[in-house]
């Protein structure tokens, strides 16, 4: 497993959001909402090295629109679970205590080796939260997942939906969040 200090990921950091609430949140008020998609944490997501601004050009452009930039900075001391390969994030996900049975109704899609997407669905169904439980275990302040790690895991893990290099803290008072110049 690959835990490291965040004073460790060095690159540029940037955050989205809707232009409505940005004087709240630069000066600290943050409204982070569960995330619609239960393979995402909640907390604040920031853009590494221009992935997501890279993924939005590409395949999102609708997205931006209405959307402002912000610089980020991570505070120093966090640990940060970083995925760079398929091991680092098998070695997590392994040790997570799925339910025994799948709902018979569910038919698996693709199968992601030990568990699928679905067992995760399943479980956040059954009151388990991969995001909950990991935390908790493994004493940890975000996810950084580098431009490798989202190539080499994207069709391989329920990641898939990360879609670019990007970093999320869990709790939104460890970002400084600053004006783009």
């Amino acid at each position: 497993m690959t835990f490291v200090q965040s004073e460790s990921i060095k690159g540029k950091f940037t955050h989205w959001l809707d232009r409505k609430y940005k004087k709240d949140v630069l000066k600290g008020i943050f409204d982070v909402k569960e995330p619609n998609l239960v393979i995402k944490p909640k907390g604040i997501w920031l853009s590494w090295n221009g992935g997501w601004e890279g993924y939005c050009r590409e395949d999102y452009t609708s997205w931006m629109k209405g959307k402002v930039m912000l610089n980020a900075k991570i505070k120093s001391g966090l640990r940060i679970w970083l995925i760079d390969d398929v091991d680092d994030f098998m070695e997590v996900w392994n040790q997570f205590e799925l339910p025994a049975v799948i709902n018979p109704k569910i038919k698996l899609i693709n199968d992601f080796g030990p568990a699928s997407m679905m067992r995760l669905i399943e479980a956040k169904e059954r009151g388990i939260d991969f995001w909950e439980w990991f935390q908790k275990k493994f004493k940890i302040d975000g996810v950084a997942l580098t431009d490798t790690g989202q190539c080499r895991t994207r069709m391989t893990t329920w990641l898939y939906g990360w879609d670019a290099q990007s970093i999320v803290i869990f709790n939104p008072n460890n970002v400084i969040l600053a004006e783009t110049k």
